[in-house]
Parts: C-alpha cells; sequence; structure tokens
C-alpha cells in the first residue's frame, strides 16, 4: 500500500501501566476496550470533521500494542476555504491563510484528544494516556508510520512522567493554544519527566471533553486507573498518579480562573451602577 504524505498534527501516545494490566483484566477484555475505543474515537472524528471541522480530514488511529498513532491533516487552503464558503461559515470564521489553518489543526486534535482521554478514562478496562503532538509532514497507514512529524512526536511521547498529552515544539508554537482556558484544549504546564532536568515546559491538553464537563472526578478515575500490584513498580506508578493529579488540579484551576476574573469585575464596578442596572429591569 503506497504512503501518502500529508500535512498536519500527529499525535502519539501510550498507555501508562501497560505492562501490569495483564494483572487486572483479562485479555480479551482489554482487546474489548481497545476496540471500543477505536470506534468511539472514528465516530468523533467523523462529527468533529464535519461543519467548521470540514476544513481537516482525519486519519484513522493505529494500535501498535499500548501505542496508538493517529493524524490530522490539514486540507489544501483553497479547498477549505471553499468548504468555509459551502457551508456558510466563512463570514463567522474569515477565510484562512496557512498559519491560521494549521493552527485549527492543531487546537482540533487537541480537542480530539481530550474525548479521547476522557473516554479511554471510563472503558471496561480504564487506560491512561501520556504522549505528544507535532505539527508538519507525516504518511500513516496500518503497517507504515512515517515523516519529520512522526520523529519528533516520537521523540517527546515518553517524556512525561504522568498522563499527560503535551505539544512538541513544532505544535506548540502556533498562538491558538493561547485562547482563555474556557474555550481552549490547553493549559501550560511544565510537565514532570524522568529526565534530570525533571520538567518540559509546554502546552498540555487538558483532559476533557466540554467544559461543563464535571471535572473533579477526574482526580478520583486517575487515581483508580493508574494503580499496580507489582511492588517492583509501586514507586513508579505512584510519583505517576501523583504527578497526574497535580496537573489535574492545576488544569480546574485553570479552567475556571476566566469565571473568576469576570465576577472579580463585577465585584469592583460602583455599587450605584449595580442598583441602576436593577432598577432597569
Amino acid at each position: 500500500m503506497p504512503v501518502t504524505m500529508r500535512r498536519g498534527a500527529i499525535a502519539l501516545i501510550d498507555v501508562l501501566g501497560f505492562k501490569g494490566i495483564w494483572r487486572r483484566h483479562s485479555e480479551e477484555a482489554v482487546i474489548r476496550s481497545m476496540e471500543a475505543l477505536l470506534a468511539a474515537s472514528q465516530e468523533d472524528a467523523q462529527l468533529a470533521t464535519q461543519g467548521i471541522g470540514n476544513l481537516t480530514e482525519f486519519i484513522s488511529p493505529v494500535f501498535l500494542s499500548d501505542t496508538v498513532a493517529f493524524g490530522l491533516a490539514a486540507k489544501p487552503l483553497d479547498e477549505a476555504n471553499a468548504a468555509l464558503e459551502a457551508s456558510g461559515e466563512a463570514e463567522l470564521v474569515g477565510p484562512f491563510d496557512e498559519e491560521r489553518l494549521d493552527s485549527w489543526t492543531v487546537w482540533h486534535m487537541g480537542n480530539h484528544l481530550a474525548h479521547l482521554m476522557r473516554r479511554a478514562l471510563v472503558g471496561e478496562v480504564p487506560f491512561a494516556f501520556r504522549g505528544a503532538v507535532a505539527f508538519g509532514h507525516f504518511g500513516l497507514t496500518d503497517r507504515f508510520l512515517i515523516g519529520e512529524a512522526v520523529d519528533e512526536a516520537a521523540g517527546f511521547h515518553e517524556r512525561p512522567n504522568a498522563a499527560i498529552v503535551g505539544l512538541a515544539p513544532s505544535a506548540a508554537r502556533f498562538g491558538q493554544a493561547e485562547v482563555p482556558s474556557t474555550i481552549s484544549k490547553f493549559i501550560r504546564y511544565a510537565i514532570p519527566t524522568k529526565a534530570s532536568d525533571g520538567s518540559w515546559e509546554t502546552w498540555a491538553v487538558l483532559p476533557w471533553g466540554e467544559i461543563e464537563d464535571p471535572q473533579v472526578d477526574l482526580l478520583d478515575l486517575f487515581s483508580r486507573t493508574l494503580v499496580t500490584e507489582d511492588a517492583r513498580l509501586r514507586e513508579d506508578v505512584d510519583r505517576k498518579r501523583e504527578n497526574t493529579l497535580a496537573f489535574i488540579r492545576a488544569a480546574n484551576e485553570a479552567a475556571q480562573a476566566p469565571m473568576r476574573a469576570m465576577l472579580q469585575q463585577i465585584a469592583q464596578l460602583p455599587l450605584e451602577l449595580l442598583k441602576h442596572g436593577r432598577h432597569d429591569k
């Protein structure tokens, strides 16, 4: 099968604690959960690439044992803008240039990963993913995974010493990541690593599907997922779990910050202005 090279975002993620998963779950249950996650991921991607999301093309995931690779390719610029015109949304978001389209692709990859990570935690066999997203040229089939973006993602995807997916430099450069946390899929974070420097400063994917989802249960979900019965691995797994829980707490705080800022602004309004607003109703 020939490999078609595309330009877009490539995600390379793996399951933390997969080596000991067979002590807790049967092989059949693990396979069922992976197949269910694959089917749900493809369904999510079909929905995400409709309407205004029709600027990108989803490249189906490839499972390599506990590692998952999938891509989101930006459509050619003329084709993407034509799709906007056809959908009637060109006036809403305006025509795209190449830089903005690339940024849009990374944002949508974050959105897809957020749903995937959340869904993986509540399956028959829960999975906690870590990994990296890179942007550039890649080729992906059921047997081959090649390209400069793949090389970069592969160099970063095992760095997190926690269930966190970070943006490699080629993906982290886009300004789209810097929108407020209430609509962003990313948070600026120093991801803990095993390296001597101790952390990887980048944008990390917020691991929930929609901002209105209750997020506090993620602490419980990760606490129950990142466990082991193997005494030889316990110290390492405990560290990954604590690093992950610290990230979730920081992510929750970041998501709530814009609302708190708005409430503080309202609180600073003159009392007479607030009274006048009530009398007008």
